[in-house]
């Protein structure tokens, strides 16, 4: 079972912009498009039989453009709890909530969630300038 998780988790890394987190890791950050630095090895265990002997792929993040790709490997991964769609620049909402609506259905045991950022950066500069 190791083995099998980790030849998904490796493919599901390599899809452009996907992460896998751990369930000792079940955190993503503002950084969702890089990838996370491995974490040292915890136990003994670990150290000698590697990650994915000691520790399960328990949420996986992936670009809503990616879904197709990745729900292969994500029916594959019997610890899988969450998969996050992350929403890209050029989609739009129906798009993303169909992604969202693929994983419920190829993957109906799996907590499917968006994820989107809506930043509004404004320039507040010039308003204190009086004439």
């Amino acid at each position: 079972m190791p083995g099998e998780q980790k030849k998904h988790v490796q493919a599901i890394r390599k899809i452009e912009g996907c992460q896998v987190a751990y369930d000792s890791e079940d955190v993503f950050t503002l950084e969702v498009y890089t990838q996370l630095p491995p974490l040292p090895a915890v136990s003994w265990t670990e150290g000698l039989f590697g990650k994915d002997f000691v520790h399960r792929a328990g949420t996986v993040g992936v670009p809503d453009n990616r879904v197709e790709e990745v729900i292969p490997h994500l029916q594959r991964l019997p610890y899988l709890r969450r998969v996050v769609v992350l929403q890209s620049d050029t989609s739009s909402d129906g798009q993303v909530q169909a992604a969202v609506e693929k994983i419920r259905a190829s993957v109906p045991d799996v907590e499917a969630l968006l994820l989107q950022f809506d930043f509004h950066i404004e320039d507040t500069t010039g308003a204190a300038k009086s004439s």
